[in-house]
């Protein structure tokens, strides 16, 4: 990443977390209301007693919310900046809904996030850069989405695109074992011809 870009996302991941002053719980319940939670397939104990005990929130021995899982759940309308609210979230899934609207820039807020899957859904605008700055994510979905613009240049040299099958580390690659899947077919007017032209040198044994 060049230094200039660096000096980009880490100022707009410090202006996020600035601005995060409420709890994991209400976070939760900002994310429920933006995306129609009501009407969520499976909502079972949101918005009563213990978070811990929400239909796809889990929780490590402290309390902290480490995964969230609303894959497949029927969740509509728009991520808010309270999705960077989350300091010991490991996991976000949230695919195979119909979320719509840009991915926030908060969504580089989230220093312990390692599996992130926004695949198959309505996102639009372009792709978030301050992922970028998360040393800790290894896998990352995001395909199947209305993206547009540009892959962002940090993502070239942070991650390794890989395409089909399941997630896994390649270090035959010689590179971090940091993997961006946006997939080839991408619902969108992103132009992907540098991605299809490094896909299959990636792919192959080195």
């Amino acid at each position: 990443m060049k230094f200039g870009t660096t000096l980009v996302v880490l100022g707009l991941i410090a202006t996020v977390f600035a601005q995060c002053v409420i709890t994991e719980e209400e976070a939760l319940m900002n994310m429920y209301v933006a995306l129609g939670g009501d009407s969520w397939t499976d909502n079972t104990n949101w918005n009563t007693g213990d978070v811990c005990t929400w239909y796809g929130i889990g929780c490590n021995i402290d309390g902290y919310v480490v995964s969230i899982d609303l894959s497949n759940n029927n969740l509509v309308g728009l991520l808010t900046d309270d999705i960077g609210c989350f300091p010991y979230l490991k996991s976000l899934q949230l695919n195979d809904n119909e979320i719509s609207g840009p991915v926030p820039d908060a969504i580089g807020n989230l220093p312990s996030l390692k599996y992130l899957n926004l695949d198959n859904n309505l996102l639009t605008g372009p792709l978030p850069a301050t992922l970028c700055a998360d040393e800790h994510l290894q896998y990352i979905y995001l395909g199947h989405n209305l993206f547009e613009g540009d892959i962002p240049a940090c993502y070239v040299t942070s991650f390794t695109f890989v395409k089909g099958g399941p997630p896994r580390l390649q270090p035959a690659h010689r590179r971090p074992p940091r993997l961006l899947r946006l997939r080839v077919h991408v619902r969108a007017p992103l132009p992907l011809q540098q991605l299809q032209r490094r896909v299959p040198r990636l792919d192959r044994d080195h």
